[in-house]
């Protein structure tokens, strides 16, 4: 599983080269897994009792 979890990592960083492509799919992916990360860590956060706050 440690080797799975490694290939699909460095699949996602190869993904993440590509951000200045004009490809379609690689931007709906890129915007997808950004929105993901940020719901994490608001998730994190409220669940800490802790908010973000924009300036």
């Amino acid at each position: 599983i440690t080797g799975l979890t490694r290939e699909v990592h460095e699949l996602k960083m190869q993904l993440l080269q590509h951000a200045d492509c004009n490809c379609t799919l690689i931007q709906r992916y890129i915007t997808l897994e950004a929105q993901q990360y940020i719901e994490s860590i608001k998730r994190s956060q409220d669940s800490k009792g802790l908010h973000i706050t924009r300036p």
